[in-house]
């Protein structure tokens, strides 16, 4: 059994799969399998991959099918890892040389069923460090405070037998697949690390499917997904327990997160307008939320423009927006 085994995704990213494969190979954690899922490639990946794994045979496995979608690659991965923990990387990112060898120590002396760092978001002509969780926190965290934490699973490592135990999977066929899975592992945890330091490159391609510069209508995924997420709390017997929690992730997903998405496109006033109507009567009482109140208010002054429609405000807000978020990190 290695400790770590690191599943990647690829689908048409050769021109940086070559830096993201090197990150890995490299790792001072010597223990670990790559699981690489080449989901229908058409590009020069299935090449790259095909030369790292005969330069590294005994550390790359490499899994090949038609395209169908990050969720289930993630998938098809999990079943095959043999390892202790499980990590997740995407294709055109990259990793800190050190960073499962420092979560994965961390897992074992602390015992922790997951592991979660900041990350690094990568632009063309500056970088943002991204808290993986609230600013204020201590190291030792809650499954409600990892729950309502950044829902990308590529800055966390996960006990394996979370997915296996207790039948959790990626949902599959939609973006956003991340958000109705990674917040669920936690719900069954006995303890959570949150090691404060920036391990992972997340790489803002631009017109990526979630750096759009085009229109794309998988952006109403986020409606589907957020739905699921509330299907299964139920079916788990944890919605009462986390619905405070789960008010948290509408008003960051939706009234935050998508909102700025859609803000670049003509159609943006109706959009905005579904989701402001979809908050109004699943939440009416949302600024009581006890996770929204502790916010930055300036993170709170944009949802309120967001809200109010203010969308003449929001161009001129976003520059400043971007060094909160930087200045933010210490």
């Amino acid at each position: 059994m290695s400790k770590v085994s690191i599943i990647v995704p690829v689908y048409n990213t050769g021109l940086y799969l070559d830096k993201c494969l090197t990150s890995l190979v490299n790792q001072t954690l010597k223990d670990i399998e790559i699981i690489i899922v080449n989901d229908g490639s058409t590009d020069n990946s299935g090449d790259i991959i095909a030369t790292y794994q005969k330069q590294y045979p005994g550390k790359i496995k490499i899994i090949t099918q038609p395209n169908s979608g990050q969720g289930k690659a993630r998938n098809v991965g999990i079943k095959q890892a043999k390892g202790e923990y499980l990590g997740f990387v995407d294709s055109d990112d990259w990793i800190e040389l050190d960073m499962y060898e420092k979560m994965y120590n961390k897992a074992i002396k602390e015992k922790a069923d997951i592991v979660l760092c900041d990350l690094k978001m990568v632009f063309d002509n500056y970088e943002l460090v991204i808290l993986g969780t609230d600013n204020n926190l201590q190291p030792k965290i809650t499954s409600k405070q990892y729950f309502v934490s950044l829902a990308g699973p590529c800055n966390k490592i996960y006990k394996k037998e979370l997915f296996d135990k207790y039948n959790i999977n990626f949902l599959e066929g939609y973006i956003y697949e991340d958000l109705a899975t990674i917040p669920l592992l936690g719900l069954y945890t006995n303890a959570i690390y949150y090691l404060k330091e920036p391990l992972y490159n997340y790489y803002q391609r631009q017109n990526s499917i979630y750096n759009p510069t085009k229109y794309n209508p998988k952006l109403f995924h986020i409606f589907d997904v957020l739905e699921y997420l509330e299907k299964e709390l139920k079916k788990r017997n944890f919605y009462n327990q986390y619905i405070v929690e789960l008010e948290y992730i509408y008003i960051f997903n939706l009234l935050m997160a998508s909102s700025y998405k859609f803000l670049p496109f003509p159609n943006a006033n109706k959009n905005i307008s579904s989701i402001i109507k979809l908050i109004k009567h699943r939440f009416p009482k949302w600024r009581q939320n006890k996770y929204y109140r502790q916010m930055d208010c300036s993170l709170k002054l944009f949802i309120n423009l967001i809200y109010y429609k203010q969308l003449w405000l929001i161009k001129s807000f976003e520059k400043p927006f971007k060094k909160i978020v930087r200045h933010k990190y210490k």
